[in-house]
C-alpha cells in the first residue's frame, strides 16, 4: 500500500500535463496584468517550500523578462525591508508576488497585506482561492495542484515551479522577448520531459529502494547544488528533515566549502545534485574530494557519467530550465520511503498542537 506522500508524488505526471495543457488559461491573469502595467521590479514572498520555489522563480523571471526580482522571507519583508529604498522606480512599476499553496501562511499574508497597504501591486499564487490571502491580492493566479493532507508538500512544490516557469515563457512571448519559434522549441522540450516523467519517478524509486538500508543508517547529511538547483538542494534538505527527521543541511556547492566542510567525517552522508551549468567542472573535483572523506557520497544527475551503484543517473536529459523538476523527485521519494520505513506520521504535527495553534504560523 502506498503512503499518502507517495500517492501525491505519483500524481505529479498528470498534474504537470494538465498544467501544461491549460498554460494559457492559468497564465492569463498575470499576462493580462503585465500588458496593462509596466513592471520593472518584483518582490517574491513565501515561506518554507514556497520560499525555495521563489528562489527558482527569480532565475526564471529574470532570464525571460526585463525585470529585477528580489526574493524576501515574508517576516523580513514586513519588518525590515524598505521597498524601493533608492526611489529607482515609480510605485506603479513595482509588484509583490506571494506564493502560498494553502493560502494560510500567516507571515506571507501579513507581508502581502503590508505591500497592498503601501500601495504596491499585489499578486498571489495559491490553490485555495477562498483563503484569507486572496483579500490582499490585486491578481489571483490558480495553483492547479489540489490539496495535500500531509505536513510534507511534494506535488505543490513541483506544480509551483512549473507554473512559474510557464508564466515566464508566456510573459516573454507576450512581451516579444521570446520569438514564437523559440517558444515552440521550449514547449517541445517540456513535452519530452512530460512523456518521460513517470519513468523518472520509477527510476528514482528503484534507486531509493536499492539504498534504503544505507539511508536508514544516516545520522547527519548534507545536500549541495548550484545554479538553478541550489533551490533544489534547499527543498530536498527540508523534505528529508520533515520526514526522516535527522539533521540535514543544504548549501550552494561552493558555499559549503567555506566553513561547513570542516565538520565532515566518515559518517556524513553527502548528496550532490549535478547539473550541466557553469559549475559542473568544479563539482567533479568536489566529488573526488568528498569520496576521500566518506564512502557515503551519492550523485544525482542526468549529465554526469557514472557507473557507481550509489549514483542515480536519470536517463532522460532535459533542458537546464527543467532540471529542478526532475532532480527533486528522488529526494521526495526518499522522504516518503524513509518515513514509511520508520513509521513516522507525516499527517500530524509532531509537537504540542496547542502550541502550534498559539504561534499561528
Amino acid at each position: 500500500m502506498l503512503t499518502t506522500l507517495e500517492k501525491y508524488i505519483n500524481q505529479e505526471p498528470d498534474l504537470l500535463s494538465n498544467v501544461y495543457k491549460n498554460r494559457k488559461e492559468l497564465s492569463r491573469p498575470i499576462v493580462e496584468f503585465f500588458r496593462n502595467n509596466t513592471i520593472k521590479e518584483i518582490y517574491i514572498l513565501g515561506s518554507g517550500t514556497s520560499h525555495h520555489a521563489s528562489i527558482l522563480a527569480k532565475f526564471y523571471l529574470e532570464k525571460y523578462l526585463q525585470v529585477e526580482v528580489d526574493v524576501v522571507i515574508p517576516t523580513i519583508f514586513t519588518n525590515y525591508i524598505n521597498i524601493n529604498n533608492n526611489q529607482k522606480y515609480d510605485k506603479s512599476e513595482i509588484m509583490c508576488i506571494a506564493i502560498s499553496q494553502t493560502g494560510t501562511s500567516r507571515s506571507t499574508i501579513m507581508s502581502l497585506a503590508e505591500a497592498q497597504e503601501k500601495g504596491y501591486k499585489t499578486l498571489v499564487l495559491t490553490q485555495n482561492n477562498d483563503s484569507e490571502i486572496v483579500k490582499y491580492a490585486d491578481v489571483v493566479c490558480d495553483l492547479h495542484c489540489g490539496s495535500e493532507d500531509v505536513m510534507v508538500e511534494t506535488k505543490g512544490y513541483i506544480v509551483t515551479i512549473f507554473t512559474i516557469y510557464l508564466w515566464a515563457l508566456e510573459l516573454s512571448l507576450s512581451c516579444n522577448n521570446l520569438s514564437l519559434r523559440d517558444y515552440e522549441c521550449k514547449c517541445s522540450e517540456i513535452r519530452n520531459m512530460l512523456l518521460n516523467y513517470s519513468k523518472i519517478i520509477s527510476e528514482s524509486r528503484k534507486w531509493c529502494i536499492s539504498h534504503i538500508s544505507d539511508f536508514l543508517r544516516m545520522k547527519r547529511g548534507v545536500i549541495t547544488g548550484y545554479g538553478l538547483n541550489y533551490s533544489t538542494a534547499l527543498e530536498a534538505g527540508m523534505k528529508l528533515g520533515e520526514s526522516y527527521r535527522c539533521p540535514i543541511q543544504s548549501y550552494e556547492m561552493e558555499e559549503f566549502m567555506h566553513g561547513p566542510d570542516m565538520a565532515l567525517n566518515s559518517e556524513f552522508y553527502i548528496f550532490l545534485i549535478v547539473s550541466e551549468e557553469k559549475e559542473l567542472p568544479r563539482m567533479k573535483k568536489f566529488i573526488e574530494f568528498y569520496k576521500k572523506i566518506t564512502n557515503n557520497v551519492f550523485v544525482i544527475s542526468s549529465v554526469y557519467e557514472s557507473d557507481i551503484k550509489k549514483d542515480l543517473m536519470i536517463s532522460t536529459p532535459v533542458n537546464i530550465d527543467l532540471t529542478p523538476l526532475i532532480y527533486i523527485v528522488p529526494f521526495q521519494l526518499m522522504a516518503s520511503i524513509l518515513a514509511d520505513a520508520k513509521d513516522i506520521d507525516l499527517i500530524n504535527y509532531p509537537f504540542n498542537k496547542d502550541f502550534s495553534h498559539s504561534i499561528n504560523s
